[in-house]
Parts: structure tokens; C-alpha cells; sequence
């Protein structure tokens, strides 16, 4: 796969002053330039790397602020800030709670209840200040649900997934119940979901690096579902910055290698359709 031309990096701290705008942020910065000011220019380089949008980047600035909801929340750290800027760049709160949701589903509700929550909450007051309605959402239709032994047949095709979720059933068959429920909810796709499963699948790379634990099944579902391996670069990236290089090392980058693996066998399964 070809190198992409590296585009021009800003000067940090023009940088920093454009796009956090808030001068509690930039003192932090500042105070720790005093000491490490090679820690702050290469931050500040890397952000803008992670932060790139379309064309010199693959997923868009709605989609990135997404996703750093998503680590933040899997985190368990304060999502708000990215919440907002979220919505800033086109979200809407049902995205945010989608997101918020696949953090529950996949990290615990821990998650919802230490940060997600907040995270939505400021959703909804930033979507409000910026369309001057202050009246309350209304809740969404409850979407039909298939029987939860036929769903997880269908989703996983792993034997020793299906395996792991019988030997929990024989004990606690509610709890596999109510998680095949809950997963249908948190990858619900449009007109019931607002999020692409593209960009679900995405999402759940993200959480898993985050966490440090295997994210290629997610990566390789993300190619099956329009993702590239681009996209999947951009998703370790964005952990790295907010989760640290050993997210990378430890998931990311075997994410971002299952993922160019299924693109090539993609790829060779539509040359191989094309010949035929």
C-alpha cells in the first residue's frame, strides 16, 4: 500500500490557541512547555496528524469527535469536551448516545455511568444552544428484536464465540438474554440506528484499543461493512493520542494488519468474480 504525501503541519502553538480556544487548556500546555517543550511540539504535531480530515484525511472531523467520545468514555474520563465538538461538526445527541451505548455494550455500564452520561447530557445542551430549542427530545420507538439464540448465530460464526456465550447460558442464561438485547440496541442500524454499521464497527475498534484487548474481529467486520484500512489507521491513531502508543502496540496494530489482510482478500474475491 502506497505512502500518502505527509500535508504541512501548523506551528503547535497556533495550533493549540485555534483549536482548544480556552485559556484553562492552553495553560496547561504552557506550564508544561516550561519543562518539555519537545513533549508539547510533538503532541501538538501529532494531534494535527490524528485530527487531519478529508482530503489529507480519511474520516471526517464529525466522525473523529466520535470517536474520541468513545475512547474518553471507555476510559472512564470526561468525554464532555469532545461531546460538544462533536456536535460543533455536525452530530446530533442520538449519535453521541450510540456511541455511548457500544461503550456500555462492549466496556460496561461503569462506563454510562461515570462518563457517557455526562457526555450525552452535554450532547443535548450544546444541540440546544446551537438551534435555540430548549424543549426535550423525544424518546425513540422501542425497534423489534429477533430471538437472542438466532441473532448470535447469525453475528458470529467464531464456534468457540458461540461456545464461550452456551457454557454462560447453562448458568446464567438472563444475562446472555439481556446482552444479545442490549447489543441489538447499541448496533442498530439506519432508519432504527442513526449511525452507519461502518462506522459502528469503527467505533468498537476503537474501544477495544482503548481497552488493550483484541480489536482485529471488529477491524475485519469494519472492511466487510465499507471501512478501509485508512479508516482503521486513523481509529488506532486517534487511541494513541488519547490512550497512549501502548494501545497501539498491544491492539492497534493488529487491528490496522487484520484489517489490510481482509481488504485483500476482498479485493481478490472481486478480481476472482470479475474473471468468472
Amino acid at each position: 500500500m502506497e505512502k500518502r504525501s505527509r500535508p504541512v503541519v501548523r506551528a503547535a502553538r497556533e495550533y493549540a490557541s485555534d483549536y482548544y480556544a480556552d485559556q484553562g487548556i492552553l495553560d496547561r500546555f504552557e506550564m508544561l512547555a516550561k519543562y518539555c517543550p519537545e513533549v508539547v511540539e510533538g503532541y501538538m504535531t501529532l494531534r494535527q496528524g490524528v485530527f487531519m480530515t478529508p482530503p489529507d484525511g480519511a474520516l471526517s472531523l464529525k466522525y473523529k469527535e466520535l470517536l474520541a467520545v468513545a475512547i474518553e468514555c471507555a476510559r472512564v474520563i470526561p468525554a464532555v469536551f469532545h461531546a460538544r465538538k462533536a456536535i460543533d461538526a455536525g452530530a446530533t445527541p442520538h449519535e453521541v448516545a450510540e456511541v455511548v451505548s457500544l461503550c456500555i455494550q462492549l466496556s460496561g455500564m461503569v462506563t454510562y455511568m461515570h462518563s457517557g452520561r455526562h457526555a450525552l447530557q452535554a450532547a443535548e445542551e450544546r444541540s440546544q444552544e446551537l438551534s435555540g430549542k430548549t424543549a426535550p427530545i423525544e424518546a425513540r420507538p422501542k425497534a423489534p428484536l429477533r430471538e437472542a439464540g438466532e441473532y448470535m448465530t447469525d453475528v458470529w460464526k467464531e464456534q468457540w464465540v458461540l461456545d464461550a456465550f452456551e457454557l454462560l447460558a447453562r448458568y446464567c442464561p438472563e444475562v446472555v438474554e439481556g446482552y444479545m438485547t442490549l447489543r441489538q440496541g447499541s448496533f442498530s442500524e439506519p432508519p432504527v440506528g442513526v449511525i452507519p454499521r461502518k462506522y459502528k464497527e469503527l467505533l468498537a475498534v476503537a474501544i477495544e484499543c482503548t481497552r488493550v484487548v483484541p480489536a482485529a474481529g471488529h477491524a475485519r467486520r469494519a472492511l466487510e461493512s465499507g471501512a478501509t484500512p485508512h479508516e482503521v489507521a486513523e481509529v488506532a491513531s486517534l487511541c494513541i493520542q488519547l490512550g497512549g502508543m501502548v494501545t497501539y502496540m498491544h491492539s492497534g496494530r493488529h487491528a490496522l494488519q487484520a484489517a489490510e489482510e481482509r481488504a485483500k482478500e476482498l479485493a481478490d474475491r472481486r478480481a476472482q468474480k470479475d474473471r468468472a
